[in-house]
């Protein structure tokens, strides 16, 4: 498991394009978060899901609520990483900052 105290974890899942999409991301998600100290993690970025997947709003929110954790640090949802299009390259282990407002921004800063 790589150190994880003071990242900023980004995800993304493109596996289940069915109507069962939420439910997998859901128990996949859980399944992580409870498997490490999640208090050490400075935020959670989570990939825009493909159309398919039929992901709104409320059912992100649904998936974030379902754990009381998540509530003490940001969890950003639609990010434009990962199988989507457009999308920002972002090497693992970067070093990236998030502003959380009512238009979140994630700042990316490449080591040179």
């Amino acid at each position: 498991m790589p150190v994880i105290k003071n990242a900023i974890l980004f995800l993304e899942d493109t596996a289940n394009l069915t109507s069962e999409y939420m439910l997998e991301f859901d128990r996949n998600f859980n399944s992580l978060i409870q498997s490490i100290d999640i208090s050490e993690l400075k935020g959670i970025v989570i990939g825009r899901s493909e159309t398919e997947s039929n992901m709104s709003y409320k059912k992100w929110e649904a998936i974030i609520n379902h754990n009381p954790l998540l509530k003490y640090i940001p969890v950003i949802i639609n990010a434009d990483f990962g199988h989507t299009t457009p999308s920002f390259i972002y090497p693992i282990g970067g070093e990236c900052e998030i502003e959380s407002s009512d238009d979140s921004k994630i700042k990316v800063y490449y080591k040179k």
